[in-house]
């Protein structure tokens, strides 16, 4: 991956963000409801100012969260042309198992050596 659209980490992490806000808000109902079975008579805050407190909550984390994201990604694109980015091999290991995905360094041993001398601004021999 050289570079990541910016515009599908941001819809992405706004959808994720989300779905981590509402399964908030459904823990936070949950728990209003046990409290309020388990003591009946204890004054509280009321439910008004509790789901107002939780829509807020939900709001801040959802554009905290896609802020975040999208930041993430435009240090990844700033970052690859310099690294290569990060490579992806799909490679079966052996015929009991299925192919693995195996991670590999973007800047293999070969290629950094390769790459170097021209970065430095050096020049090699040709070889014969």
């Amino acid at each position: 991956m050289a570079e990541i659209d910016l515009w599908s980490v941001a819809l992405t992490g706004a959808l994720v963000s989300f779905g981590v806000g509402v399964a908030l808000a459904v823990a936070a109902c949950l728990s209003w409801v046990v409290t309020d079975a388990v003591s009946p008579g204890q004054p509280g805050p009321s439910l008004m100012w509790g789901l107002t407190l939780l829509a807020v909550t939900v709001l801040v984390e959802t554009v905290l969260g896609t802020a975040v994201a999208t930041m993430i990604a435009c240090f990844y694109n700033l970052a690859a042309p310099h690294t290569g980015g990060v490579h992806f091999t799909l490679r079966r290991q052996d015929a009991r198992r299925p192919g693995l995905v195996r991670l590999r360094a973007a800047l293999e041993r070969d290629r950094w050596s390769s790459r170097l001398p021209v970065r430095l601004g050096v020049r090699r021999r040709p070889t014969t």
